[in-house]
């Protein structure tokens, strides 16, 4: 029994479509999920060898399937990609108490993330907030009665 097999890979951001035989003969679809979860891809970053790879495989798929190419360059388009990276070895993180700096070790005791524009440095009061959490049911709520305004949320 024939049917249309979609992959969706969410680190890679492009689709396998591939008519696949889904009897127990036919288990050509696991194939697929074996080699673009492998190692060998080393996590299909975007814009990595592994991520190249990925999108070589779905191309090839897509062509053995007798899909016809809807790129600018065959089965592929072109994307800009603005790229952030945090480099740990030029950064560091401290907190500064009564004029005395404690230097935190990114990883374990603090995590930076790329979702925005990092500033090269930031000066703020801090407040400790728990673990954050609110629970509505349990009365129980983190940030009740803090003022975080203008404030890091430790």
């Amino acid at each position: 029994m024939k049917k249309l097999l979609l992959f969706l890979l969410p680190s890679a951001a492009c689709l396998l479509i591939a008519a696949t035989d889904f009897t127990a003969e036919g288990k050509r679809w696991w194939s697929h999920i074996e080699y673009l979860a492998s190692d060998d891809l080393k996590g299909r970053d975007t814009g990595s060898e592994g991520h190249l790879k990925a999108a070589r495989y779905v191309a090839g798929e897509f062509e053995r399937s007798g899909l016809k190419p809807a790129g600018t360059s065959g089965y592929f388009q072109p994307v800009k990609f603005e790229v952030k990276q945090i480099v740990d070895e030029k950064s560091s993180l401290e907190l500064v108490r009564d004029g005395k700096a404690e230097r935190l070790t990114l990883g374990e005791d603090a995590n930076l993330s790329m979702r925005g524009d990092i500033q090269e440095s930031t000066e703020a009061p801090a407040v400790f907030a728990g673990y954050g959490f609110g629970v509505p049911e349990k009365n129980y709520d983190d940030l009740a009665g803090l003022d975080v305004k203008g404030k890091i949320v430790v």
